[in-house]
């Protein structure tokens, strides 16, 4: 059953250009978190649509599992997340109409949407604001774990827990810089009983160009030792780009094995991201 927002939740969903996410889950128990800004509350209590712009495994994973999860998020850093229900595409009607004269698609220069897809919101499962002091303390305490953990990761060097087999490389340098910014957002995605959660992500720095260090005690406390994550994120340039990889618990911090690259945004979202070799 789905349960109605509150009005400071629909006010941030409803936001026109403000950040907002959906993660989705694969059949195989596979994360997949992505920008969304074309997220909105419909009039029907307790129920969102979206606009299906250049989305190819977002839209797998809904015909797949069926299950979702969003974030939304406003300049004061003010957030909700919640799990979701995916109850389809229509490419006709009201709220294709809606979706479809979003202002970010009635000019684009690519092309229209293609459908509009809705969904079910059973129940809020996080709220509430980012002090921006426990913001900048998470980020120099993961440039600090992000130190440590590359020194650790040096031959004969005592460090976090062994990476998985891969090459040295799995993130372009341009991408690791991005995770590394303060001034940028971050989403973190994982699998649960109820499908798949999204958190915000605060304190993400990269381990060179093959993990990254969270340093986020909402999230540490709540992803599982050895899961699969995806970590997502989004600049004001804007581009986005997300990563995959394993998460471990190391020094109080979450450390994740990146194990592939891909982009998250326009032109050509969902393309994997071949590492330079140095």
């Amino acid at each position: 059953m789905a349960t109605a927002l509150s009005d400071r939740n629909r006010s941030l969903l409803a936001g026109d250009m403000q950040p907002k996410f959906l993660a989705t889950i694969s059949d195989q128990g596979e994360p997949n978190v992505v920008p969304l800004l074309s997220l909105a509350p419909l009039e029907e209590p307790g129920f969102g649509a979206f606009a299906e712009f250049m989305m190819w495994k977002t839209k797998a994973n809904l015909k797949e599992t069926g299950r979702l999860a969003i974030l939304a998020l406003d300049a004061k850093l003010r957030f909700f997340t919640a799990r979701g229900e995916f109850r389809g595409f229509v490419n006709s009607g009201p709220i294709f109409d809606a979706m479809a004269t979003q202002s970010m698609f009635r000019y684009n220069p690519y092309n229209g949407i293609r459908s509009a897809g809705t969904f079910e919101l059973p129940a809020v499962d996080a709220e509430g604001q980012l002090p921006a002091f426990s913001v900048l303390a998470a980020h120099v305490r993961a440039r600090r774990m992000a130190t440590a953990a590359t020194v650790g990761m040096s031959p004969g060097r005592l460090g976090p827990p062994p990476v998985e087999a891969g090459p040295p490389w799995t993130m372009p340098a341009l991408v690791a810089e991005k995770y590394g910014r303060l001034k940028a957002l971050k989403a973190i995605a994982w699998p649960a009983e109820i499908g798949v959660r999204v958190l915000p992500a605060c304190g993400v720095a990269p381990v060179g160009r093959r993990a990254l260090v969270i340093a986020d005690r909402r999230v540490s406390a709540l992803v599982p030792e050895g899961t699969r994550v995806a970590v997502t994120v989004i600049t004001m340039d804007p581009t986005a780009y997300q990563v995959k990889g394993r998460a471990h618990h190391w020094r109080g911090v979450l450390l994740v094995d990146v194990t592939e690259t891909y982009t998250a945004g326009p032109p050509v979202p969902g393309r994997l991201c071949p590492p330079a070799a140095s």
